[in-house]
C-alpha cells in the first residue's frame, strides 16, 4: 500500500498557530497597560494550545492503537521537556538570580511537552474501552477537577486533565471526513464571520473576557473564577470546551489547503520554534527602552508583536535549530543515516 500523501493543511495550521503562540507571548507583558493587548491575548489563548493538541491527536493513531507501548516514541517528549524547562530556567535566572530549577513545576512553556507525553499515554491505556464513553468521561473528570484546589502546575497535571479532551477528540476524528467538512463553502464563510465576530467581542468587552483568563489557560481551579461565579464555573468550562472546539474548526477551515512555499515546510518544524523562542521574547520585551516605549505606545507594541514573531518563526525554523530537537525526538533516524 502506498504511503499516504502529507496534507499541507495541517502543516500550515501549525505554522500559523506557532506564530500566534509567539504573538501572545509578546503581548502578555503589556496586558496591564493596554485593553487591546488583553483582547488579543485572550483571543489567542481561547484556542491555540487546544488546537495544537487536537492536531496532535489527529495523527496519534499509529502510537495509540499499537499493541505495545511505544516508549521509544514517547519518552523523548519527557527528554525535550526536561531540557526546555532547564533552558527556560536559565534564561529566567539571568533576570532573577533567585530563580531555581524544578522539573516537577511545569508552570512554564515546557508543560505542553509533558501534556503530549501524558495524552499519548492515557489514550493508549484507554484504547480497549468505548471511545465515545471515554471522551465523555474525560470531560466529566475535567469539570469536576476544577473544584480541587490542590491540582496545579506539578507535572502539568491540571493542564493535562483540562486539555486531554481536545487531544482525544482529535484521535477520534476521521481526517478525511474532517477535511471534507472543513472544505464546505458554507462552513468556510461561517468560519470567517464567526472568527471576526469573536475577535470584535474580545476587543469590545476586553475587561470582561480577560477576567476569564485563569479558566482558559487550563492551570487554575474554580476558585480563580471571576464575578463570584465559583459554584457554577463548571458550566463555563463546559461552554468553553464547545466554544474552543468551534474556534479550532473555524480556524482550520480558514487555513490554506495547498502547499505554500516555506510556510508548509516551516509548519513541520514548530517544535524547534516552540523550544527556542521564549527567552528571546523575554530579552526583547524586558529591554528597558522597548519595555518603556511599548508600554506607552500601543502601535509600537502591536508592530513589535507581529514583526518580531515572524522573525523568530523564520529563524528557529532553520535546520540548525531543528536538528538538535529531531535528534532527541528521533534518534533512530540519525543512527540509520550514520550506517
Amino acid at each position: 500500500m502506498p504511503a499516504k500523501t502529507r496534507d499541507p493543511r495541517w502543516d500550515n495550521a501549525k505554522f500559523f498557530l506557532i506564530y500566534l503562540v509567539i504573538v501572545g507571548h509578546i503581548m502578555e507583558p503589556f496586558c496591564d497597560e493596554f485593553a487591546f493587548a488583553r483582547s488579543i491575548f485572550f483571543f489567542i489563548y481561547s484556542f491555540h494550545m487546544p488546537a495544537f493538541l487536537l492536531i496532535s491527536g489527529l495523527f496519534s493513531n499509529r502510537i495509540v492503537e499499537s499493541e505495545q507501548y511505544r516508549w521509544k516514541k514517547l519518552l523523548p517528549y519527557l527528554l525535550v521537556c526536561f531540557f526546555l524547562n532547564f533552558y527556560r530556567s536559565v534564561s529566567l535566572w539571568i533576570y532573577n538570580p533567585h530563580h531555581h530549577f524544578h522539573f516537577d513545576d511545569q508552570n512554564n512553556i515546557s508543560w505542553f511537552l509533558m501534556a503530549l507525553f501524558a495524552c499519548y499515554t492515557i489514550a493508549w491505556l484507554l484504547r480497549k474501552f468505548n471511545h465515545r464513553y471515554m471522551l465523555l468521561f474525560s470531560i466529566l473528570i475535567a469539570l469536576v477537577a476544577g473544584y480541587d484546589t490542590h491540582i496545579g502546575s506539578t507535572f502539568a497535571i491540571a493542564r493535562i486533565i483540562n486539555f486531554f479532551p481536545f487531544f482525544y477528540a482529535g484521535y477520534l476524528l476521521d481526517r478525511d471526513k474532517l477535511a471534507a467538512f472543513l472544505d464546505r463553502k458554507n462552513f468556510r464563510i461561517f468560519s470567517g464571520c464567526f472568527m471576526a465576530a469573536y475577535l470584535i467581542i474580545c476587543i469590545a468587552l476586553s475587561h470582561y473576557v480577560y477576567a476569564f483568563r485563569p479558566l482558559v489557560t487550563g492551570q487554575n481551579s474554580y476558585d480563580d473564577a471571576p464575578f463570584g461565579m465559583q459554584p457554577y464555573t463548571w458550566i463555563f468550562r463546559l461552554v468553553y470546551y464547545a466554544g474552543a472546539m468551534l474556534l479550532i474548526l473555524c480556524f482550520c477551515s480558514l487555513v490554506p489547503r495547498k502547499n505554500i512555499r516555506y510556510i508548509s515546510t516551516w509548519g513541520q518544524r514548530t517544535l524547534a520554534v516552540y523550544f527556542w523562542h521564549l527567552p528571546f521574547v523575554t530579552f526583547v520585551t524586558r529591554a528597558p527602552f522597548i519595555e518603556s516605549f511599548a508600554g506607552s505606545h500601543l502601535w509600537f507594541e502591536v508592530l513589535l508583536a507581529l514583526l518580531y514573531a515572524a522573525v523568530l518563526v523564520v529563524i528557529f525554523s532553520q535546520r540548525c535549530f531543528t536538528v538538535p530537537l529531531e535528534y532527541m525526538m528521533m534518534p533512530d533516524k540519525f543512527e540509520k543515516k550514520s550506517k
